[in-house]
C-alpha cells in the first residue's frame, strides 16, 4: 500500500511545483504612494487590470495606471493615466509595446533563486542576491 501511494503523491507534488500564479487576475488593483521627484510633493498611483486584449496575435492584459499629484496643502494638482499591455510566459512577466516596433521588455521573473543571473533586453546583467515572498491575500506570489 505504501508503494502505491508514493507515485500518486509525487505526481500531485510535481504538479503543484510547476503551477504558476497568474499575474494581475481579474479585479486586480494596486495602490502606492511616492514623492514626485520633479515637484517634491506627495503623489500616489492606482494601477488596475481592466481586461484582456489581442495585440499582434498576442493575448495581453490591459493595465491602466493613474498617477495623481497632490499639492502640499492636500488639494488635487494633476492627474495622468496611461495604459500598459502585460503578458506572462511561464514564470516571467513582460510588457508588450505594440507601436512602433512590437517589442517586449521583461518586467520580472518569479522563479529566480539566489545567485541566478539574467540579462535584460538592453544587455545589463543582474544577479539575484535575495529572494522575498510577496503575498496577495493568502497566496504567495
Amino acid at each position: 500500500m505504501k508503494h502505491t501511494l508514493l507515485p500518486a503523491l509525487l505526481l500531485l507534488v510535481s504538479q503543484s511545483l510547476v503551477a504558476q500564479v497568474e499575474f494581475a487576475p481579474p479585479g486586480a488593483e494596486w495602490h502606492y504612494r511616492y514623492i514626485s521627484y520633479w515637484a517634491n510633493i506627495d503623489a500616489y498611483a492606482v494601477v488596475r487590470y481592466t481586461g484582456d486584449t489581442l495585440l499582434d496575435g498576442r493575448s495581453c492584459k490591459q493595465i491602466w495606471t493613474t498617477l495623481v499629484n497632490g499639492a502640499n496643502d492636500g488639494a488635487l494638482e494633476s492627474s495622468h493615466s496611461s495604459v500598459q499591455y502585460i503578458y506572462q510566459r511561464a514564470d516571467t512577466v513582460f510588457e508588450y509595446r505594440p507601436a512602433p516596433t512590437g517589442t517586449s521588455e521583461m518586467l520580472f521573473r518569479t522563479g529566480l533563486q539566489v545567485r541566478d543571473t539574467f540579462r535584460n533586453e538592453i544587455g545589463y546583467q543582474f544577479e539575484v542576491v535575495a529572494v522575498d515572498t510577496v503575498y496577495s491575500g493568502n497566496i504567495a506570489v
